[in-house]
């Protein structure tokens, strides 16, 4: 994989002075866009990487799992090379675990990391040439959503039903939907919600 960040100044020497210390760059790739490049970031092949290092020492930065909290991504060596005129950081890494990732989606960024500073420059997600949000990884990403909001609504009128006599609020549950009745109006009958 290589990424290319482009400044639209050139970058400090840290030869001759300290500015550039503080300040971090990340370039993450996912298999999954919808609002923010994401993807699954747990078990033995992510799809959800990230590219991370220092402006002042771009030549020592590592390829890990985008949410490695727990350390299970052994992190990969990433070459990290600045154009002679300091106005674009090369990045390059060779990994077994990217065969075959199929990144749709990038998010790049610059961030100053001292407690006392919330300077930063992100381009945000955005689709790599040739891909459409489409081709990512609805099928894994539904499920989840699904899942995840049955849970928050199964979890809200368990606390509603356990601190009021009254039943759970109609948008939040699902109704017993008829045959006749489409999907996208299972909530607009009067009928009481049955809650999980």
């Amino acid at each position: 994989m290589q990424a290319t960040i482009s400044f639209y100044d050139p970058l400090a020497d840290p030869t001759t002075t300290s500015a550039l210390r503080p300040w971090a760059f990340s370039v993450s790739v996912g298999d999954y866009l919808n609002g923010i490049c994401t993807g699954d970031s747990v078990g033995p092949r992510p799809t959800h990487v990230a590219i991370t290092g220092s402006l002042a020492d771009p030549a020592h930065a590592a390829l890990d799992s985008y949410f490695d909290f727990g350390g299970t991504f052994a992190d990969a060596p990433v070459a990290g090379t600045l154009s002679p005129d300091r106005t674009q950081l090369t990045l390059a890494v060779t990994d077994p675990r990217l065969s075959g990732l199929n990144p749709i989606c990038a998010d790049a960024g610059v961030q100053d990391t001292r407690q006392s500073k919330s300077d930063f420059s992100r381009t945000f997600a955005f689709l790599l040439d040739g891909y459409d949000a489409a081709d990512g990884a609805l099928s894994r990403e539904v499920a989840r959503y699904v899942s995840s909001q049955a849970r928050t609504v199964a979890a809200a009128c368990a606390t509603s039903t356990a601190t009021s006599a009254r039943p759970c609020p109609a948008a939040s549950c699902t109704r017993a939907r008829s045959p006749a009745r489409p999907a996208a109006r299972s909530h607009a009958s009067a009928a009481a919600p049955t809650c999980a």
